[in-house]
């Protein structure tokens, strides 16, 4: 695995694949948070080669009837992938083994220093909470496709390997989610409209998380998604720092119905620029008078779901 040095991934996605039509697969919905945080907090996304990827409408290798695919050929309808030109559209199962094109960022400077090339080899569309699905699907990146920087980390003559590491809350799984619109800076936590952009995220890390437990951007909006975010971040202050230790769990509940869960300690209440104010630190190592004062909240008092404003609340089992 790469070190991660927080780079910013930029992407360009390529699929050879028939245009055909779509299906869906059962899945199992989650349960509680249970994130495996990484340098300083939980991670935005987890995966091996950036700290971060998101389409460019840059078009690269192999081409979908002789036309190159790019970002906006990408479509995200109700949570499903597809991939249509013209009238035409090639979804579900038939996107397995297609291939997707990446150009990174390995050091941050903002411009793309390295390649890869990875194998979509397996999907499911995974139900989630608020009647909603969500497609997942696994990455396998091809060792020998890599270039710059970046080829240094892996022997070209290694055995292809996941984008994603495995999320213990899904069975192990190393799926990636992906996200249209939406841009996540992961120096501030803030989550802003982005026209044609794709994020694509991990289940393991946080945004994945999040649209697994059920928020997704269409459905609460960007202010939502952030809220989100954060709370599953504990990112009290609403400034990128993540609060939590590799075994920090908590409940949620909010304002849209999506998810109900409240556990015995009360932790915070969430808006898109963080905690409101705080009860309990998820962590046990953690002051929460420290993070009381350094963020400047107040303890949480008594009310109910919304009555401060909030649109999230976290509790402790």
């Amino acid at each position: 695995m790469t070190d991660r040095a927080a780079p910013r991934l930029a992407l360009a996605l390529a699929l050879a694949l028939p245009l055909v039509g779509c299906d869906a697969a059962d899945a199992s919905p989650d349960g509680d948070i249970r994130l495996r945080p990484g340098s300083g907090g939980i991670q935005y996304d987890t995966n091996v080669l950036s700290d971060g990827l998101g389409l460019e409408s840059i078009c690269v290798g192999p081409t979908i009837n002789g036309h190159c695919v790019s970002e906006e050929l990408l479509k995200i309808n109700d949570g499903i992938l597809a991939v249509v030109v013209g009238d035409k559209k090639s979804a579900g199962d038939h996107l397995i083994g297609s291939r997707w094109l990446f150009q990174i960022d390995s050091d941050g400077d903002g411009k793309a220093d390295s390649k890869a090339s990875a194998e979509l080899v397996g999907r499911e569309v995974a139900p989630v909470a608020g009647g909603r699905a969500v497609e997942l699907f696994d990455l396998l990146v091809d060792p020998a496709s890599l270039s710059g920087p970046l080829a240094e980390a892996f022997p070209p003559e290694a055995d292809p390997f996941p984008l994603c590491p495995p999320d213990p809350l899904r069975g192990g799984k190393t799926q990636a989610a992906l996200i249209a619109d939406v841009a996540v800076d992961t120096g501030d936590g803030s989550v802003s409209a982005a026209p044609g952009a794709r994020v694509i995220a991990c289940t393991s890390g946080a945004i994945g998380r999040a649209l697994t437990l059920g928020y997704l951007p269409d459905v609460v909006g960007t202010p939502g998604f952030e809220a989100a975010l954060r709370a599953v971040r504990a990112d009290y202050c609403g400034d990128g720092e993540s609060h939590a230790g590799s075994d920090a769990q908590a409940l949620l509940a909010d304002v849209w119905g999506i998810r109900g869960a409240f556990g015995s300690v009360p932790e915070a209440r969430w808006s898109d620029g963080g905690a409101l104010c705080l009860s309990h630190a998820r962590d046990d190592d953690a002051d929460a008078a420290a993070i009381r004062q350094a963020c400047g909240i107040p303890t949480c008092g008594p009310g109910p779901l919304g009555s401060q404003g909030e649109l999230l609340v976290s509790s402790l089992p």
